[in-house]
């Protein structure tokens, strides 16, 4: 695997310090009140939206990946991008890498434990990988999908519903 990891903690270098915003401009009092209105709900203000970890993949990616790769991760961008406002905020951790052999991967460690995967090969073949964890009664699957045929949405929602 290459060293590029695209996701929230990674974006600009460093991950988002809270403590900084409570320092920052807008000073403690209205830091506690934005805290105060959005209890238990902090995550989903401050973690960096779908389309920047998409946007920051694909200007890394795009000068030496395949131009239907970078389509084919366009569209994801796309449907995640519409389908993230019905999706639990806190499923929204992935991370974007490449393969040593170019493939590129999108990646979502599952709550128990197990690992889901979307793999973009460079001729348009999409592959969906899921290793369950050790107590889930879920089976590993490896599905093969053709980029011209695929239902992207369907295929995301099955990759954030794991």
């Amino acid at each position: 695997m290459s060293n590029l990891t695209i996701n929230p903690s990674s974006k600009g270098g460093s991950p988002l310090n809270v403590l900084f915003l409570n320092e920052s401009s807008f000073g403690k009092k209205s830091y506690e009140r934005i805290v105060e209105q959005q209890k238990g709900s902090l995550t989903q203000n401050y973690v960096a939206d779908v389309i920047d970890i998409y946007s920051e993949a694909l200007f890394k990616l795009e000068s030496d990946t395949e131009p239907l790769q970078i389509e084919i991760l366009r569209t994801f961008a796309y449907h995640h991008d519409i389908l993230a406002k019905t999706i639990d905020p806190n499923r929204h951790d992935f991370t974007i890498t490449t393969a040593s052999d170019g493939e590129i991967c999108i990646n979502r460690k599952v709550s128990n434990g197990g690992r889901v995967k979307i793999i973009i090969h460079d001729e348009g073949l999409i592959a969906f990988s899921y290793l369950p964890g050790k107590l889930d009664p879920e089976k590993e699957r490896l599905d093969f999908f053709n980029y011209s045929k695929i239902d992207i949405e369907k295929l995301l929602y099955n990759f954030f519903a794991l």
